[in-house]
């Protein structure tokens, strides 16, 4: 990446608030102080909806594996203390986001609880940390503070394995889940459990929910979940990663969004190729605009290597503007951290013990450099399209140009326009925009038009972009 990355790292100089959109950003691994102070310094006056955390709920402390970041998904309880921080701080941190004008979604891990080996025993992330039991092939949650000793272990009578055939519905939805203590969705005890855990969350504050493995979870019984809420949220995305042999998703649409997984897909299959002129059918088949949620990578994707990820550099950042461009779905962005490519598993930036290190220090995001938080949400051409996803809401696509390989431009009905040069070749070009005339900022760019601008005369834009380079601007962002 080089000096790609570099980029965001340095100081912003940010313009006032932008118009309200629907711009998530996925916090990965992130302290809750952290959060605060992101919603506060950034996210509020960039523009950003939401901001979505890691699961908040007590987790297993996996020394042995190093702390990995897959521990955050083996809940022990559901008390408010993580990595992350305990509850007077998760609770803070909510408040603050709310006054900066940023809602926050909380990964909620409901599916199952922890997994352990015959016999074993762990800690979790607790103060004081609840102790876990193997007993046979049910692991024992305590009642104090747990209270999962009554909670079945889920469809222990019919399926004890993990999933074997990802085909079988049944499988998927009943069997355990990569060795993971399955939860009896079924079992009205154990809905009514789940839904005062996410009665809690909401309770203080949090406006929406990542519905963890939601596809692992008969639509019928996370409805009758969901259902038992005393306030709905106020958005829910459930993660359903699609298989043509099993479900697309469609199915839990009424409950809220669906992740689009084949969106991602088919970036990256078009940016690795090169062949950007067929992002122009991008959406066709897809799940309906409004129910889909969509994003160039995520917290699993980045690490198997399915999606485009920060790794990739200039055509992960076109990608990035490409989708928030492109007028389908709402997107979520994904902000990490660096792991070497032969780990997978690391967890996030930690002292030895364990403990995450923080993103903001002395007043600012230091914590955002070459080896430990990555912050791709910071990146100024990142910055610069949250507004132009504002700014064009959703107009249509107009004025669509390309090479029939690796260069596009696309209009948003007079309210925006966007290049991106994805060739080994200059894109040159005079091209119609539908934008009136006038001197536009490069909203891509760090300082806007003192960095580069373009000029609209007669609707025209003429471009001369090299290899690799891409431009966006929009209604509102003129040079004086």
């Amino acid at each position: 990446m080089g000096a790609l990355r570099l980029l965001w790292l340095l100081p912003l100089l940010l313009p006032a608030a932008s118009p309200a959109g629907d711009v998530t950003v996925q916090l990965f691994e992130w302290r809750w102080e952290d959060v605060a102070l992101e919603c506060e310094r950034y996210l509020g006056p960039v523009g950003f909806k939401a901001v979505q955390i890691s699961p908040p709920q007590e987790h297993r402390v996996i020394e042995e594996a190093g702390h990995p970041w897959w521990q955050r998904y083996q809940p022990v309880s559901y008390r408010l203390e993580s990595r992350s921080g305990d509850r007077a701080a998760l609770t803070e941190m909510v408040a603050r986001c709310r006054k900066a004008g940023v809602e926050v979604y909380a990964d909620a891990v409901i599916n199952h609880m922890s997994g352990l080996p015959p016999g074993g025993s762990d800690l979790g992330s607790g103060n004081p940390p609840t102790l876990i039991r193997q007993y046979g092939k049910v692991a024992l949650y305590p009642t104090d503070p747990g209270r999962y000793d009554r909670i079945e272990h889920a469809h222990i009578q019919w399926c004890d394995h993990d999933i074997r055939d990802w085909c079988n519905g049944w499988e998927v939805q009943t069997c355990e889940l990569l060795g993971l203590d399955d939860l009896n969705t079924g079992s009205p005890y154990v809905q009514q459990e789940i839904a005062g855990y996410l009665d809690d969350l909401l309770g203080i504050g949090i406006a929406g929910l990542r519905i963890d493995a939601a596809k692992h979870i008969w639509t019928g019984e996370l409805g009758a979940i969901l259902g038992r809420l005393s306030t709905p949220p106020a958005f829910v995305v459930q993660e359903v990663i699609q298989n043509p042999c099993h479900t697309d998703g469609s199915e839990y649409l009424a409950h809220g969004s669906v992740t689009e997984f084949r969106y991602a897909w088919r970036l990256a299959e078009q940016f690795r190729s090169g062949d950007l002129a067929g992002l122009r059918t991008i959406d066709q088949g897809l799940l309906p605009s409004t129910g889909a949620l969509v994003f160039v990578d995520n917290h699993d994707t980045q690490r198997e290597g399915s999606t485009l990820s920060y790794r990739e550099g200039r055509p992960y950042l076109q990608a990035v503007v490409f989708m928030l461009a492109w007028p389908y779905g709402q997107p979520r962005l994904m902000s990490g951290y660096h792991f070497p490519a032969t780990d997978p598993d690391q967890g996030p930036p930690a002292t030895a013990d364990g403990t995450t290190l923080p993103v903001w220090r002395n007043g600012r995001p230091t914590g955002c450099n070459a080896s430990e938080w990555v912050c791709e949400h910071r990146h100024p051409a990142v910055r610069g399209m949250v507004g132009f996803r504002a700014e064009t809401g959703d107009r249509p696509v107009t004025h669509w140009w390309d090479d029939g390989g690796g260069q596009i431009a696309f209009g948003r009905d007079g309210a925006g326009f966007v290049a991106i040069n994805g060739s080994t070749s200059r894109l040159q070009a005079t091209l119609p925009t539908g934008m009136p005339d006038g001197l536009y900022c490069d909203i891509t760019r760090r300082s806007g038009c003192t960095d580069r601008s373009w000029r609209v005369s007669a609707g025209l834009i003429t471009l001369d972009l090299p290899p690799g380079d891409l431009l966006a601007i929009r209604l509102g962002a003129t040079s004086p």
